[in-house]
């Protein structure tokens, strides 16, 4: 029980165990080589510790500290963009085309000479012309997000990388 709880030790340390544990972890640090090494430890760290000096911070350090947060609170805060009922009619449109969309790809998959060859599968039976339209749908939407992931990771980087500078204040960067 002692080696799977090391707090036994820790209050027998500190001298915080109570009187019949402090005999029993007593008992147990004479015959086991791993709990002494333990204790043994944190009288090195205690030592260490204790040996430890005190530092003192400059006496300009609060003067540099509050002279970075008051440039960096400097810069002008962003306004939140307020939402427009062009952005609620957006959505809707959105939705609609895709729909319109699919329904056109549907139309030309199923009038396409290609078609009247899988139909002849059973997965191209079971799905129908329209299941297969939702399909080469999902996919061409993959191929067109895995394309465009480098693209969006680079600009997020660039995004990322200016915003540092203008935070420092970089020598490059305009206001």
């Amino acid at each position: 029980m002692i080696h799977e709880n090391k707090n036994h030790l820790l209050d027998l340390y500190f001298n915080e165990a109570k009187t019949g544990e402090k005999e029993e972890i007593i008992h147990h640090i004479s015959s086991c080589k791993e709990c002494r090494d333990y204790v043994k430890t944190l009288k090195k760290i205690d030592t260490a510790l204790h040996k430890w000096n005190d530092e003192k911070p400059a006496a300009d350090v609060l003067d540099r500290m509050m002279n970075i947060i008051s440039e960096s609170s400097s810069r002008p805060i962003p306004e939140e963009s307020k939402i427009s009922i062009l952005h609620i009619i957006e959505i809707p449109l959105a939705v609609l085309s895709l729909i319109c969309g699919l329904y056109l790809l549907n139309l030309k998959i199923a009038e396409s000479p290609l078609w009247k060859l899988l139909t002849h599968f059973w997965p191209a039976q079971s799905l129908g012309s329209f299941g297969v339209t939702i399909i080469a749908f999902f996919l061409i939407g993959s191929f067109i997000t895995l394309s465009i992931a480098p693209v969006l990771i680079l600009y997020y980087k660039t995004m990322v990388v200016k915003e540092k500078l203008i935070y420092q204040g970089g020598p490059h960067v305009q206001h």
